[in-house]
């Protein structure tokens, strides 16, 4: 009898053996869940099971079931790193100062990282750019002696000049 795997089901379109699959699959996400990174996790499965990291994560892009599982196994590893960080704010793990300081400041590059839109830097830039019509007084011929009346009677007969239509 076949041994059932927990996780989501398996995609019909990969082929009839789909266990092996499935078996790497559920340990990839579950390396990931526990902290470890997914290129990290892939090289054990690809060890074991013959599954590059390319493989894996394309097969949760593709199966929403999946892509879902990976979603919350990062979730569950960022929520690992914010109960570690939690931890040592709140004084829960005693150990030398320094140390905590620097796992502290760890923690926190690494949510950086894996959650950007929470704790990353954020560089957003929103402008709103709105397109309206000129004035129907605003023909060329307009603009152009409004531009012209700006000049000095010295700029203006340069300009004429050049233009070949002055003396």
């Amino acid at each position: 009898m076949a041994r059932k795997t927990r996780g989501p089901a398996s995609n019909a379109r990969a082929g009839a053996t789909t266990e092996p699959r499935e078996l790497a699959l559920r340990a990839w996400i579950d390396a990931i869940a526990s902290g470890v990174t997914e290129r990290g996790a892939a090289v054990e499965i690809t060890a074991e099971y013959g599954f590059s990291h390319g493989q894996l994560a394309g097969w949760c892009r593709y199966d929403p079931e999946w892509g879902k599982a990976l979603a919350a196994a990062h979730a569950a590893k960022v929520e690992r790193l914010e109960s570690d960080l939690r931890a040592i704010a709140l004084g829960e793990v005693v150990e030398d100062p320094s140390v905590a300081k620097v796992r502290a400041s760890t923690l926190q590059w690494l949510l950086s990282k894996w959650d950007r839109d929470s704790y990353g830097d954020q560089r957003r830039v929103e402008q709103t750019v709105a397109l309206v019509p000129p004035p129907p007084e605003d023909t060329p011929e307009a603009i152009a002696e409004d531009a012209l009346s700006m000049l000095t009677a010295e700029q203006r007969a340069a300009l004429l000049r050049r233009l070949g239509e002055g003396s």
